[in-house]
């Protein structure tokens, strides 16, 4: 009998780890160029990320959602990267798709 509630104990410890961390993940997944994290991308998004920039107040500021070319910095290219995709420009660099900003960074294999 102990046995069987060891079992079912360890179960559900199991179960309950793993719904936190799929739950966490869901709670951490951002919107690539949302940079004011409002979870949309619109023209406030360039306009943070340009008063950022000048070092001006921000409210709130992503800087991993800001980086919509994935250069390792915010740069004036990343707003302009966002104002094309508004007008609808094109989207090399997949603005607007979700992202886990946790996730470690793809490195190729020699």
């Amino acid at each position: 009998m102990k046995k069987i509630c060891a079992v079912i104990l360890a179960v559900l410890c199991v179960l309950s780890v793993m719904s936190m961390s799929l739950s966490a993940s869901a709670i951490t997944m951002w919107r690539r160029g949302d940079a004011d994290a409002d979870d949309e991308v619109t023209i406030t998004d360039a306009t943070v990320i340009q008063r950022k920039l000048a070092f001006m107040e921000v409210e709130e500021f992503r800087s991993q959602a800001a980086d919509v070319d994935k250069s390792g910095e915010v740069d004036i290219s990343d707003a302009t990267w966002i104002q094309r995709f508004l007008a609808q420009q094109g989207n090399p660099n997949k603005i607007d798709e979700l992202f886990d900003p946790y996730e470690l960074p793809f490195i190729p294999k020699n």
